[in-house]
């Protein structure tokens, strides 16, 4: 097997589901737009156990409104999952501290736009860019949620305390 192990062993799902909005063209066609939906998971240690993971939250979640639990009939169920950016859920050590390589992770994750962990952690310059747009991007009033916030808040202290501030 040639392939390389990877550095980071989340895995995120993201997908397009498309959303009528209750209005049709002249054709009778409906009209809607797609919503993402992310599903990130880096709970386990290995990509393959993360991935499995994703895949029985979305198999119980199709359970759930084949038979009809709760208030499903609106994928209500989704909407957790609908947010702005990855909230990038990192696996803790078992001493609940988050490590440097998984605080770059997030913020790369959550800046985007080419961002990577290895760039992150290049220099404190770097780092304090990526954690403005991380922020930005997963600020609840833009669109993000409280906990996506905090983990990059912790991150970027996690990476302000490597790079000694």
């Amino acid at each position: 097997m040639n392939a390389r192990l990877p550095k980071f062993d989340g895995v995120c799902l993201t997908f397009e589901k498309w959303v009528p909005n209750g209005q049709f063209n002249d054709r009778k066609q409906p009209l809607g737009n797609y919503t993402m939906l992310e599903f990130p998971c880096a709970t386990f240690s290995f990509w393959e156990d993360n991935l499995r993971a994703i895949a029985l939250t979305l198999e119980s979640i199709r359970a759930a409104k084949r038979y009809g639990v709760g208030r499903v009939e609106r994928d209500e169920h989704y909407a957790g999952f609908k947010h702005k950016r990855v909230e990038a859920q990192t696996g803790t050590p078992v001493n609940g501290k988050m490590s440097i390589e998984a605080a770059a992770a997030v913020l790369a994750a959550c800046a985007e736009g080419g961002w990577t962990p290895e760039v992150v952690i290049r220099s404190r310059d770097e780092m304090e860019k990526a954690y403005r747009t991380a922020a930005k991007n997963t600020h609840p009033d833009f669109g993000g949620t409280d906990h996506s916030m905090a983990r990059v808040n912790l991150a970027a202290q996690v990476l302000r305390t490597h790079f000694g501030a």
